[in-house]
């Protein structure tokens, strides 16, 4: 999927599409850094997919910051 990547670039809504679905399949397999990268790459495109993307990239910030406790 990261090979063909390039081929699909010129057309936004697909490589958004793709880039978004790489992202849950790197979640899946526990990679954050590769499904960061993807979510990144999908929100970068004027797409229908840019939005969700950036959903996506807040709850994995979220997610990785712990909480406070407090005192």
């Amino acid at each position: 999927m990261t090979k063909a990547a390039p081929l699909l670039k010129s057309n936004a809504t697909v490589y958004a599409r793709n880039q978004y679905r790489l992202g849950f399949a790197y979640l899946n397999v526990k990679n954050t850094a590769g499904a960061k990268q993807a979510f990144t790459d999908a929100a970068s495109v004027d797409s229908p997919y840019k939005g969700p993307a950036q959903d996506k990239l807040k709850g994995l910030a979220a997610a990785k910051s712990p909480a406070k406790k407090a005192p």
